[in-house]
Parts: C-alpha cells; sequence; structure tokens
C-alpha cells in the first residue's frame, strides 16, 4: 500500500471521525505543500553539493584512489564523480530522507487527532495496522542505501585489509539501526493504542463477566438445564466462544502498528546488498558449484 494510499484510507475508513476531517484535510495540504515545494528540492541540491565537496577536499586519503586524485590533483573523473556523481547519489539520499521525517511528521500530527480506534480489531493494532505495511514502500531506499554501505564495507576489506568476520557487527548493528529508524514514526500512537486496549479490556472485562455469570445461572446452576434438549447446539456456547476470542483480540493488541510482512521486506531490502560480500571469504565458484549440486 503507497503512502497516498494509506493516506485515503486513513479518510475513507472511518478511523478519522467527521469532527476531525477539517483538520486532517488540513494537515494533508500542507505536507503535500511542503513536498512539492521547489525551494525544498533547491535545498537538497545545495546541500548534497556541499557534502560532497566538503568530503572529497577536506576528508580525503591521497593514496586511497588512483583514478581520482594524482597525488594532490584531482583527475577529470575525480571532478566528475565529486561534482556529479556524489551530488546526485546524495541528492536522491536526502530527498528519501526527507519525504520519510515528512511522513513521521505527518503521523504524529494524525495521532494526536480523536481517531476512533476499535480494540477488537484483527490486526492487533486498533484498525491501523495497514500502517506498518506502508513502510515497505521505503525498501527501494533501503535496497539503494544498502548497495553504497556494502560497497564501503568491499572497500575496507579489498583495501585496507579487514575481513567480513570482523566487520560482522558492523553489518549487524548496521541493519538493526535501519529497521528500528524505519519504524520510529510508529511510536506515536503507542499511547493512544495503550488507551485503547486498556478501555477494551476494562469494558470486556465487565461484559465477559455479566455473559459468565447469566450464563452459569442459566446452564450450570440449573439442573434441569443440562438435561435439556436445548444444551445441544445453543447459541449461547457459540455466543461464549465468540465474546472470549473478542477478549483475546482486545488482550492482544500491539503499542505500534507492527507488520511483520513489512518488516521482513524492509530486512531482505536492507540485507540483500551484503550477500556478494561473502564472496570475500568464500570463492563464488565454490558458491555456485555448491548451490548446483544441491539442485541436481
Amino acid at each position: 500500500m503507497s503512502l497516498a494510499a494509506q493516506v485515503r484510507h486513513l479518510f475513507e475508513s472511518g478511523i478519522i471521525p467527521p469532527s476531525e476531517h477539517a483538520s486532517f484535510i488540513r494537515t494533508k495540504a500542507e505536507v503535500i505543500r511542503i513536498r512539492e515545494s521547489f525551494k525544498i528540492e533547491a535545498l537538497f541540491g545545495i546541500s548534497a553539493l556541499a557534502i560532497s565537496l566538503l568530503i572529497k577536499l577536506y576528508f580525503f586519503d591521497e593514496l586511497a584512489s588512483t583514478w581520482e586524485r594524482q597525488g594532490s590533483t584531482i583527475t577529470p573523473a575525480g571532478w566528475w564523480y565529486m561534482l556529479v556523481s556524489l551530488p546526485v547519489l546524495f541528492f536522491y539520499l536526502l530527498r528519501a530522507a526527507g519525504i520519510f521525517l515528512l511522513w513521521g511528521w505527518f503521523l504524529f500530527r494524525v495521532s494526536r487527532m480523536d481517531l476512533q480506534l476499535t480494540s477488537t480489531h484483527p490486526d492487533h493494532a486498533g484498525g491501523l495496522g495497514f500502517m506498518g505495511w506502508g513502510l515497505a514502500c521505503f525498501s527501494p531506499v533501503l535496497f539503494c542505501l544498502s548497495t553504497v554501505v556494502s560497497a564501503g564495507f568491499a572497500y575496507e576489506i579489498f583495501h585496507k585489509g579487514e575481513s567480513l568476520d570482523s566487520l560482522k557487527y558492523h553489518l549487524i548493528v548496521y541493519a538493526l539501526v535501519v529497521l528500528v529508524i524505519m519504524h520510529l514514526p510508529l511510536l506515536s500512537y503507542c499511547m493512544r493504542l495503550s488507551r485503547c486496549r486498556f478501555s477494551g479490556l476494562l469494558e470486556f472485562s465487565a461484559l465477559v463477566w455479566r455473559y459468565d455469570r447469566e450464563f452459569d445461572e442459566k446452564w450450570i446452576k440449573q439442573p434441569q438445564a443440562q438435561n435439556s434438549d436445548e444444551f445441544l447446539g445453543s447459541a449461547d456456547m457459540q455466543s461464549l466462544a465468540d465474546i472470549a476470542t473478542a477478549y483475546e483480540h482486545a488482550d492482544e493488541m500491539w503499542l505500534m502498528p507492527l507488520d511483520i510482512k513489512a518488516l521482513t521486506v524492509l530486512a531482505v531490502a536492507t540485507l540483500l546488498p551484503m550477500v556478494p560480500l561473502v564472496g570475500t571469504t568464500i570463492p563464488l565458484t565454490e558458491i555456485l558449484s555448491k548451490l548446483g549440486e544441491l539442485l541436481v
């Protein structure tokens, strides 16, 4: 589900009550205005160029690359790398980061509204479970970012004497940090979902108690009811099971709209570009031959 589809579903699903429609529309319009602002795009472009120049002119190793520099002189390929390639990369990374921050700010604004959440919703998130899946939209960005990071690790291995074994904890920390950061915007719903769960448990506890008491009076404490033909196939038994299921839905509510499938997609997008690094410890031909043997 795209981010635009999530916004549309929020408005059409009834989660946003009519009293908050005007505020929601204003927030949406403000977010779209910022996202489409030419000034913001220009700021990203200038920042990308500035970061590239800062890195390559002030933080560099003269012996790090022969094609980029010859001593202290920058080659034409080095100028192209510094003025074109890196700025384009940084521009899209900054733009993606800006969209992510803007999305987080939008979610925070929405979380302050009087949302109509239900503790018995089967998504275990009061009806907001679709927001967790929306994070999968950022998987292409994570894939590109991890490709750059993977190339950096490969450089450390081939040119600075590092090994995949010595960098494994760096890889693990990188993946964990990225996945945690991606889910930070959803934390703005923790308090609201917590209150929804608490109130739902209180309400259903009282309802379950009343129903259990009447069921006990009707079917347990009356001996004639136990021998009655009405006991077989009675709707009371099914209702007892249904109300227990509803209570379990409230009891198993998550405190954030997490989606395991979206988390899996993000994890794969983060780790997949790291797979070629395995070839630095095990020859690629050996890996392919082993896979061929398993397939045959």
